[in-house]
């Protein structure tokens, strides 16, 4: 009787303590990012760098992107970073998703609408960079 009490509690026990790492893990994915040293969030950013693509402002879209992402774009995709923006982020219209944590990372999901083509969608990876959120597009984190 004894033991069958004690693999009971330690059962409660086992449940507690997963849905408390469930709850963690779903509550980290959920934080709300801080701003930046400029008032931005990661979302801002992700905004900014798409309006400057849709517009054609070539030397303004590169100012969003962290140290060593653009080459890593170019390497990546196997063209220059301004085919590589006309291929991925063009469009007719296009809507941001909600910002959700991937530590160390924030993710903005892309999703963009082509008339003549296919959807277009990306996950925009920021993570804080000399006080900035700046768009990431490399393998390990910051």
């Amino acid at each position: 009787m004894a033991k069958s009490r004690e693999t009971t509690r330690n059962a409660a026990m086992r449940s507690m303590f997963r849905l408390l790492a469930l709850f963690l893990l779903l509550a980290s994915g959920c934080a709300r990012p801080p701003r930046d040293k400029n008032g931005n969030r990661p979302r801002d950013i992700a905004r900014a760098f798409l309006d400057a693509v849709q517009r054609g402002d070539r030397t303004t879209v590169t100012n969003y992107w962290s140290t060593g992402s653009i080459e890593y774009l170019e390497e990546h995709e196997g063209k220059s970073f301004r085919e590589a923006c006309d291929d991925l982020f063009e469009c007719d219209s296009y809507e941001l998703k909600r910002t959700f944590a991937v530590p160390p990372y924030f993710v903005v999901p892309f999703l963009g609408s082509v008339k003549a083509g296919p959807p277009k969608a990306w996950p925009f990876m920021c993570a804080m960079e000399a006080g900035e959120w700046k768009l990431h597009h490399q393998p390990s984190p910051p």
